[in-house]
């Protein structure tokens, strides 16, 4: 501890002390200067967060706005397709969602209150399941790649709304509900015969997946498959190893909402 002169009465005091003990003249704080600097850090770190927390909220709300932005823009394009989807007729060729471009669709049929589309394309060629074994449609491979990875890689979500679930034979008692499916071989009998639409979706010969279970023949198993030849065609089974055409088909509300 050391001692200073008051210079005030010009005692000793320590240099320590608030005031002199003997006229009580107060001294300047020696950690004033740290007080001050102190205060200005608290001021300029208190400003920095109310203005970041003022940045955050116009982000946030610039935010907000593209994606009500986004949605409304979303909203206007699926209201565009749908208005020429609601006008189509059986035969017809509509564009819904986009799979590595738009994707086209042909009408199969129409209910008065539902369209059923068939896609105008092969969209893939794929293994009924990834082993050749048993199967039924529930657990094929096609079907979760239709209503998992395509359903949602290819429709928006105001398009997702117009997508129907819909029960479909499992190739015995069992259904499932699905949102994407193909054909069975007597929906195929009921939509192939229109020549049109034949021909809108079979562009040369290939072997299109049909909706079954499985069937077993000398050790192997089969599916349902549709076999084109040019304006020719025929229902057979194809080893459930090969690579196959998909053709997507799915159920779409048409009315207006």
């Amino acid at each position: 501890m050391a001692l200073i002169q008051c210079p005030e009465c010009g005692k000793e005091v320590s240099d320590k002390a608030l005031d002199c003990p003997s006229c009580g003249y107060v001294f300047k704080k020696k950690n004033s200067r740290k007080s001050k600097v102190k205060l200005v850090f608290i001021f300029v770190l208190a400003l920095f967060i109310v203005l970041g927390i003022g940045y955050g909220i116009t982000i946030r709300k610039k935010n907000l706005e593209n994606v009500k932005g986004n949605q409304k823009e979303e909203f206007r394009k699926c209201e565009e397709k749908m208005e020429l989807i609601r006008l189509a007729q059986v035969g017809d060729v509509v564009t819904f969602g986009n799979y590595a471009g738009d994707l086209e669709w042909v009408v199969a049929f129409d209910d008065n209150r539902h369209l059923l589309l068939l896609t105008k394309e092969t969209i893939a060629y794929m293994k009924y399941v990834s082993s050749e074994a048993e199967f039924t449609w529930e657990n094929s491979d096609i079907r979760k790649w239709l209503n998992e990875d395509l359903y949602n890689e290819a429709f928006s979500e105001e398009e997702k709304k117009y997508v129907e679930s819909v029960l479909v034979n499992n190739g015995d008692e069992k259904k499932t509900g699905d949102r994407l499916f193909i054909l069975s071989e007597g929906e195929g009998a009921g939509i192939f015969p229109n020549e049109k639409i034949r021909q809108l979706v079979f562009d040369g010969g290939e072997t299109i997946w049909l909706r079954s279970s499985s069937e077993e023949m000398n050790g192997k198993y089969y599916g349902d498959c549709l076999m084109e030849y040019g304006t020719s065609y025929s229902y057979g089974k194809a080893e459930v190893g090969c690579k196959n055409g998909i053709h997507a088909a799915l159920w779409i509300n048409a009315t207006d909402k």
